[in-house]
């Protein structure tokens, strides 16, 4: 049925939309209506209240935007609506968002719009609700301080009521905030939820807020769209590695060293010469010639073995040649390096995860991409490790100031960073439709929050492409995922050879990545301002910075 109407209406026109309106959809390059608002705007055109589902990227914000503000122009015929409608998120950048589209689409018919979000100044905001504006949009918190404390601020005369992200909102983190929210608001209302998963605290706000509601369903409860490719990339979170192998031999000892394939390194101390020498594919010997076995030595020995890699190593002189096949047929050596008594190995457990998701960024080379990670801090090591790797990747989390978060999605947006390191403050809503891709490095602990984060590709009928980075301890949650968006993902089986050839300039990026965030200095760490925040302040402080320029 949902098909039939779909073809049957070719315009926004057709839909009912005033003309003013139409004009706005066209300008901002809107030809046709999405399935979700071929379905919603009839239904809110005639005062009804809804409960939307879509998929992410389904053109939802103007679902719920063009009725309201249809509704707004016929009620400013006979009189000033301000606080005419009310719209909620759950983060600070959607919103923001959202206000944005508002503005867009009302631009012409006089709109004003007022963004109540935290980490922005109170009295700023203040100001702005003085200038009586027709849309608020906001986060519960927020919002519920105006309504507390800003003087004559108050949301009795309030029409519409819009729940973006609903089942978010309705979590937790939020639910003694909307609690508060919806006692002070008037019952006489209409009132949207949209969402793209549905959960029972939806269906309990439905039972307490709605009258008679139309039920919207364009897709699944749980589902992503079909031009997004989805993949799977094993990593184990440890692998076994065997760093060395002593043997202790009357005058030599002979240490297998990985990853120097075709090289040579001789390094002189006064009292030992070491040579790494290359004699089977993939494996190297360090060859360290002693007279007697001191505990010197083996106080050196061990401080060469607390080096994972050595540096790249420089040709030297040596009867390579003659070495290998003496050890190869067992035939005599000067250094009489076949008498070994005892073998002792050394192993090493080293974490690939970095090396797989640079592996993973590889697929789809300089693509707009989004790494999603599970803790503020990883995004900051994450975006260092990668920034030292040659990659333009900035962090976005909820720890930064707003000014800095808003400076790294503009920068991200411009395509002057083409890699967001982010955690799921980011994965509600925003609209960035230049993402190619989508990385999970962590998988999240909450399977619906997976299909808002792979959301963020493949938007408004492009293309794109998931990838979630599993090792064996996340196989149970990853299982989760697929049974609720009903998936069984391919999987990305990259050649261990692979993975190995990235290990050395991987370790040394988080080698020097760990360095930069510990380093000591004379300012307090508290004081300290990383790389990255400097490089958001430089974009969002540009034209600041010049026009104190020229005024000096």
């Amino acid at each position: 049925m949902a098909g039939e109407t779909e073809e049957a209406v070719k315009t926004f026109a057709d839909l009912g939309i005033c003309e003013q309106l139409v004009e706005a959809c066209e300008r901002l390059g809107w030809k046709n209506p999405t399935k979700i608002q071929v379905e919603a705007i009839p239904h809110a055109l005639q005062g009804k209240d809804l409960i939307a589902l879509a998929q992410t990227g389904s053109g939802k914000t103007a679902a719920f935007a063009l009725p309201t503000l249809q509704a707004l122009l016929q009620a400013s015929v006979t009189s000033v609506p301000v606080f005419y409608a009310c719209v909620l998120s759950p983060t600070r950048e959607l919103a923001i968002q959202i206000a944005e589209q508002f503005e867009a689409l009302g631009s012409d018919i006089g709109l004003r719009c007022a963004v109540l979000v935290g980490g922005v100044d109170m009295g700023l905001q203040t100001i702005a609700l003085v200038k009586r504006p027709h849309i608020v949009v906001g986060t519960p918190g927020r919002l519920l301080d105006h309504l507390s404390n800003t003087k004559g601020f108050t949301l009795r005369t309030l029409k519409y009521l819009i729940l973006d992200e609903a089942d978010r909102l309705l979590n937790d983190e939020f639910e003694k905030s909307m609690d508060e929210i919806l006692t002070t608001i008037p019952r006489d209302r209409k009132t949207y939820l949209f969402s793209a998963t549905m959960t029972k605290k939806v269906r309990k706000l439905q039972r307490a807020c709605l009258r008679n509601p139309v039920k919207i369903e364009v897709a699944s409860k749980y589902s992503v769209v079909e031009t997004l490719r989805q993949q799977l990339l094993f990593c184990p979170a440890k692998y076994k590695l065997m760093k060395a192998r002593l043997m202790v031999l009357k005058r030599v000892w002979i240490l297998p060293f990985m990853f120097y394939r075709g090289s040579l390194l001789k390094r002189k101390t006064t009292n030992a010469s070491f040579f790494i020498i290359v004699l089977e594919p993939q494996m190297l010997y360090l060859i360290v010639e002693y007279d007697l076995l001191t505990s010197w030595e083996t106080s050196l020995f061990f401080e060469i073995l607390s080096s994972a890699f050595f540096p790249i190593p420089k040709c030297s002189i040596y009867p390579v040649a003659v070495l290998s096949r003496n050890l190869r047929t067992g035939e005599s050596h000067d250094h009489s390096l076949l008498c070994c008594p005892i073998v002792w190995d050394f192993w090493q457990d080293i974490f690939l995860l970095e090396c797989f998701l640079v592996y993973a960024l590889t697929l789809k080379s300089g693509a707009s991409t989004m790494v999603f990670t599970r803790t503020c801090d990883a995004t900051h090591f994450l975006a260092l490790v990668l920034r030292n790797l040659g990659l333009r990747a900035i962090p976005i989390n909820g720890h930064m100031s707003q000014s800095k978060r808003l400076g790294a999605l503009n920068k991200f947006k411009a395509g002057e960073c083409n890699i967001l390191i982010c955690t799921d403050v980011a994965s509600r809503g925003l609209d960035i439709p230049s993402v190619d891709m989508v990385v999970n490095y962590d998988i999240p602990t909450n399977s619906k929050d997976y299909i808002h984060r792979v959301g963020r590709t493949a938007r408004a009928g492009r293309s794109g492409l998931a990838v979630s980075l599993v090792n064996q301890n996340e196989i149970g949650w990853f299982k989760q995922i697929e049974d609720l968006i009903g998936i069984r993902m391919s999987d990305i089986r990259p050649h261990q050879e692979e993975i190995m050839l990235l290990l050395e300039r991987v370790t040394e990026a988080k080698r020097i990545s760990q360095k930069q965030i510990k380093e000591p200095g004379d300012k307090k760490r508290k004081g300290r301002r990383d790389e990255d925040e400097e490089e958001i302040d430089k974009y969002i402080s540009r034209k600041d910075r010049k026009f104190k320029k020229n005024k000096g």
